[in-house]
Formats: C-alpha cells, sequence, structure tokens
C-alpha cells in the first residue's frame, strides 16, 4: 500500500472505530434497560447484569457496522474535500482509483468484521445468552414455589448465584424443554 493509499486507509479507519462504537454505544444502552428486568425482579448481580447485557452486543454489532460504514466514509470524504486534500490528490496526477480503492479496502474488512460477528460470534453469545436465561428462570421459578408452598419464613430459599457459564444446568434444560412442549400438549391434546 503507498503512502497515500495508508494515509485514506487511516482517514476512513479512524471515523469507521468511532462511529461503530458510538452507534454500540447508543444500542447498547437501549437492550441493557430490557435487560435491568433481570436485576431488579430476579436480584441478580450487577455483573450477571453486565454480562448478558455485554452477550447481546455482537447482534447490535453486526446490524449498525454497515451504517457506521456509510457515516465514517461520508465524513473522511467530505473532510478530504473541505481540506482541498482531494483537489491536491488529483492535481498531483493520481487518477480517483487511488481514492477509491482505499475506502474499498476498509469496507471489505468491515464486511469481513460483519460476516464473523454475525456467524460466528452472535450465534455462540447467543446459546450462552438464552441458557443463563433458562438458568435464572429456573431458580426463580423454585424461589417461587418454596414461598408459595405454606412453608413459614423459618427456612428460606437459597441465595441466587450467577448464571452458569456452561450452558445451563441439566434441570434448566429439561424445564426449558418441557416448558416448550407443554403449551403445544394444551392446544393440541391428543385423543
Amino acid at each position: 500500500m503507498s503512502g497515500l493509499s495508508a494515509y485514506i486507509f487511516r482517514q476512513v479507519l479512524g471515523p469507521l472505530i468511532f462511529f461503530t462504537f458510538a452507534l454500540v454505544g447508543v444500542a447498547w444502552l437501549s437492550q441493557s434497560l430490557r435487560m435491568l428486568d433481570l436485576v431488579i425482579n430476579q436480584s441478580q448481580s450487577a455483573l450477571t447484569y453486565l454480562y448478558l447485557t455485554v452477550l447481546a452486543l455482537p447482534q447490535v454489532l453486526g446490524l449498525l457496522l454497515p451504517f457506521a460504514l456509510v457515516i465514517a466514509v461520508i465524513y473522511a470524504l467530505n473532510r478530504l474535500y473541505v481540506e482541498n486534500e482531494l483537489v491536491v490528490i488529483w492535481a498531483a496526477g493520481f487518477n480517483r482509483w487511488a481514492v477509491i480503492w482505499p475506502v474499498l479496502s476498509v469496507a471489505l474488512l468491515a464486511t469481513i468484521a460483519a460476516y464473523v460477528t454475525n456467524l460466528m460470534i452472535m450465534p455462540a453469545g447467543m446459546r450462552v445468552h438464552k441458557s443463563c436465561w433458562r438458568t435464572d428462570r429456573v431458580r426463580f421459578g423454585k424461589q417461587l414455589e418454596w414461598r408459595h408452598s405454606g412453608h413459614s419464613g423459618a427456612r428460606r430459599a437459597q441465595p441466587k448465584r450467577n448464571c452458569n457459564l456452561h450452558g445451563g444446568t441439566r434441570a434448566a434444560r429439561q424445564y426449558a424443554h418441557g416448558a416448550a412442549t407443554d403449551h403445544v400438549k394444551r392446544k393440541h391434546p391428543v385423543a
């Protein structure tokens, strides 16, 4: 990559990183408010809350990276135009492809990053995220059963732990499977 191409590459890559973090940060705030229910209603720790909101970030990143790329390219090329750097580049004898190739290479890197995020990171994160929700739902349901089963307050339910990071417990998987098939049995009883 020549000096001019590297310069334009840096001029586009910097705003791309900035706008990606800015857009993902705003989207993360809106997503995290939805998961605030976990902390308030189920008495989970702040670390569990942060862990679950971070697991939802790859989905947001895959959606917002193309928008951040468009904004970054427009910002960088407009800045080069306003500061008359494009005019100097073209007056020096470079053709338009000297400006387009670095922009296309940043776009190719953003496309590869979006594919890796959408095809590898996001499914793994969503699997862990769902298993944590199932585990917490089972623990919360057991606490409700204990409270409403007529026991005196002498024995209290076990305090909750953070979600299991290894794909949930066996009881959580059985509960989730049973809950998924129970509504089908009620709607469509077998005669």
